[in-house]
C-alpha cells in the first residue's frame, strides 16, 4: 500500500516540477501519470547500467554528472512518450531534473514518515 502512495506522490512531482521549470511540459494528469511510469522503469532498468559505464566520470565529478544522468533520463523519457511530456532542450531537462528530485524528496519528507 505505501508504493502506491509514493507513486502517487511521484506523479504529483513530476506535474509541480514541470509547472516550475520553463521549457518542460507534462501534458495532462494523464501525461504526468504515464512519463512517471516511464521514468520510473527508466530509473530502474536503464539507469544503473548508465552510471556504471559513467562511473570514472561520476568519481572526477564527485557524483555530480548523476544530475547529467538524470536529465538524460529525462531525455530519453521524451523519446518514449512524446505525447506526455514535451523538453525544449538540454539544460531545461537538467534543471527538470534536479527540480524533480527536490520536489519528489520534499513530498515524501513531509506525507511519509519512514
Amino acid at each position: 500500500m505505501k508504493w502506491i502512495f509514493r507513486f502517487i506522490l511521484f506523479v504529483v512531482a513530476v506535474y509541480a516540477a514541470a509547472y516550475f521549470v520553463p521549457g518542460i511540459a507534462v501534458v495532462g494528469l494523464r501525461g504526468a501519470l504515464i512519463t512517471s511510469v516511464v521514468l520510473g522503469l527508466l530509473n530502474t532498468f536503464v539507469k544503473p547500467f548508465v552510471k556504471i559505464l559513467t562511473f570514472p566520470v561520476n568519481m572526477l565529478t564527485l557524483g555530480l554528472f548523476t544530475i547529467v544522468i538524470n536529465a538524460l533520463m529525462v531525455i530519453l523519457c521524451e523519446m518514449f512518450v512524446p505525447d506526455s511530456i514535451v523538453v525544449m532542450g538540454f539544460m531545461p531537462a537538467l534543471i527538470y531534473g534536479v527540480v524533480l528530485v527536490v520536489v519528489s524528496w520534499v513530498l515524501n519528507f513531509v506525507f511519509i514518515r519512514d
